[in-house]
C-alpha cells in the first residue's frame, strides 16, 4: 500500500497554534506523570520500544517553530510591501 502524501504548505491559524500548544503542554503533564509514577514506585529505569521517538520528536516540533517563525517573518514583510506599494499607488510614498 502507498504512504499517503500529505500537504508540504497550507495555512496556519492563532488557533491552530494554541490547539498545537494545548496538546504538547498535554503531553509534558504525561511526561510528568509517569516519571512521578516511577518514582512514587521506586523504579529508576527500564527498557521501552520507542526510545529514540522522542528525540525525533523534539527534533522536529523544533523545526516546525522554525518554520513558523520563518513562514511569519515573511508574511509581515509580505504585509509591508503591500502596505508600502498601496502609499506609492496612492501618491503618499515616502517622500511625499
Amino acid at each position: 500500500m502507498a504512504k499517503k502524501r500529505l500537504r508540504r504548505y497550507g495555512r496556519c491559524s492563532q488557533d491552530d497554534l494554541a490547539v498545537y500548544a494545548t496538546i504538547v503542554e498535554e503531553s509534558a503533564a504525561d511526561l510528568r506523570a509517569v516519571a512521578e509514577r516511577m518514582k512514587a514506585e521506586n523504579v529508576d529505569s527500564f527498557r521501552m520500544d520507542g526510545a529514540s521517538k522522542f528525540t525525533r520528536g523534539q527534533k522536529l516540533l523544533s523545526e516546525f517553530v522554525g518554520h513558523l517563525e520563518v513562514a511569519l517573518a515573511q508574511a509581515l514583510a509580505d504585509a509591508r510591501a503591500a502596505r508600502q506599494q498601496e502609499d506609492v499607488r496612492q501618491g503618499g510614498g515616502e517622500n511625499g
